[in-house]
Order: C-alpha cells, then sequence, then structure tokens
C-alpha cells in the first residue's frame, strides 16, 4: 500500500519472514514512488499523462504484478495450485486487479483496498489515485466485475467498518457481494466467496469486548487473539477448549481437519497454558 518505506516497512519485512517461515515464498512487490522506487518521475498521478497520449496509465501497474507472478512461478519450489496475493489500502487494489485478471492467482484477499464506480460516484472519499480510477476502466469493466471474474476461486473481502481513509464496510462491501456472489453460485461453489469486518475497540469505548468462541479450534484462534490483543479484547468465554496442542498430535488430526492447530512451532514455543498466561490478568471462562 501506501508506505512511503516500501518493502523496507517492518511489518512488511515481519510478515514476509512470518510466511517464510510456514514454508511459503513471499514476494512484497514494491509500488511505485514507494521504497527503491520513491522519487520524481515515479508519482502515482503521472499515469494520467500516458492517458493523455493514449497509452494505458494503469498498465505499468498490472505489468509491474503479472512479472512478479512470473518470477515467483519461476522458482524451483513454487506450487501453482497454491498462488496467495494479499493487500492493504493501496495494495488491496492491487490485490483485486491482478487476481481478478490474472487465473494463476488461485486466492485473494483485498484488504480496504477497492469498492465498485457506482460506489465511488456517491462517497469521494473511495476515489483514491489515478490508477485505482482509471479515466477510462469503466467504460470496460467495474470493480463487481473483477470480483465476480474471481470465481470460483476463493475469495475472501475484508473492509473496515471504520476507516479513516476510504472503502468503509457499510458503503463498500455489500455492492461487492450483491455483484459477485451470484457468479460463485453458477460455479456450485458460494462458499468461496467470503468477507470479513474489522472494528477497533475505539469505536465502541464504552462498552466492553467479550469474545466467545465454541469448539478447539475457535478458542485457540480467540486466546492468541486474547494474548495479542491486550487492548482491544477484555474477557474470553472458552466452550470445549483444548488442554494442550498435543491432542493434534495424539488425536491424529490432519491439516485439513484443524488448519489452525498447524502453525509453523507454536508447540515448540508455546501451550494452551502458555497462551493463557499470557491472556491474564483478563478473565478466562472455561465451559
Amino acid at each position: 500500500g501506501h508506505d512511503p518505506n516500501g518493502k523496507a516497512a517492518p511489518y512488511k519485512q515481519l510478515r514476509c519472514i512470518n510466511q517464510s517461515k510456514r514454508g511459503m515464498l513471499a514476494l512484497n512487490v514494491e509500488w511505485f514512488n514507494m521504497g527503491q522506487l520513491r522519487g520524481s518521475g515515479h508519482e502515482h498521478y503521472g499515469i494520467n499523462q500516458l492517458d493523455l497520449c493514449g497509452a494505458s496509465g494503469v498498465a505499468p501497474f498490472y505489468l509491474a504484478m503479472s512479472r512478479a507472478l512470473d518470477l515467483l512461478l519461476s522458482l524451483e519450489h513454487a506450487d501453482r495450485e497454491r498462488v496467495s496475493v494479499s493487500g492493504l489500502s493501496g495494495g488491496g487494489w492491487q490485490t483485486i486487479f491482478i487476481s481478478g485478471l490474472d487465473p494463476r492467482v488461485t486466492f485473494a484477499n483485498p484488504v480496504a483496498g477497492y469498492s465498485s464506480f457506482r460506489t465511488r460516484a456517491r462517497f469521494s472519499s473511495d476515489l483514491g489515485d489515478s490508477e485505482q480510477t482509471p479515466c477510462d476502466l469503466a467504460t470496460v469493466l467495474d470493480y463487481t466485475h473483477l470480483t465476480a471474474m474471481r470465481a470460483p476461486r476463493p475469495t475472501l473481502l475484508t473492509f473496515n467498518a471504520k476507516d479513516d481513509c476510504c472503502f468503509a464496510s457499510d458503503h463498500a462491501l455489500q455492492p461487492l457481494l450483491d455483484a459477485a456472489l451470484p457468479i460463485f453460485k453458477l460455479y456450485g461453489k458460494p462458499e468461496n466467496l467470503r468477507s470479513h469486518v474489522s472494528w477497533s475497540k475505539s469505536q465502541r469505548a464504552s462498552e466492553p469486548v467479550n469474545v466467545v468462541a465454541t469448539g478447539p479450534r475457535s478458542s485457540l484462534v480467540a486466546l492468541v487473539a486474547g494474548g495479542l490483543e491486550r487492548e482491544s479484547i477484555n474477557n474470553l468465554e472458552l466452550h470445549r477448549v483444548l488442554g494442550s496442542l498435543r491432542e493434534a498430535i495424539e488425536k491424529n488430526w490432519s491439516v485439513e481437519q484443524t488448519p489452525e492447530m498447524f502453525c509453523f512451532g507454536l508447540l515448540e514455543s508455546f501451550d494452551i497454558k502458555q497462551l493463557e498466561v499470557l491472556v491474564a490478568p483478563r478473565t478466562i471462562v472455561k465451559r
């Protein structure tokens, strides 16, 4: 997204390192006018000069992402059946643009990165930079079409309930789902189009945020979230929580059954008891 530090931003480096530890081939593509490409001649609004001359200003953005996929898939251990693209804000736009048009992308998770042109006509906060609202794109397709073109490949649309920039869920998300879900249904895969809306405790400062989780999978996720989000989550109520992560091995569970249990190195560093300590002194109720 729009981070002047580009791929050198610490959170991007940490994410790529984490993905690498999980056995993934991770590539954070440098975006125009960010990081190493920051400087005169790389400004996003410069693409309108190309449009003026009858050349596609958005083409360099697409070609950069397409070439990145070429590079990744040329690596020896690349798995063409599991190619994922995800990004936040400007990265969310990049995600839907490349994953809607390039069939090599098998999973996509655009985060707070786009809305339909009809939505943008009513909410000027969603206009974004020039590449996000190319002057001629709407003569060919809308972002609703790009979302529908993901079918039947798994797609998770993530938006913020409140966003200090753009693409808030209350106006951006539903038109995309309304347009794309019928196409996923035609393929017999409506379950492959999912959505998630994030909100922060600051939006409900006067209300305690208590998490209720049922089953070993959801309870594990709730414990991890409670340990990491000390300012956002108050108390946990867990139903049928595991006594130990060792149960995943003792009961011979597979990753298809319980994918959350197989986070790289989790049992090596933590078990359920240690995760519970991270939540303390907040309350954990087990039922």
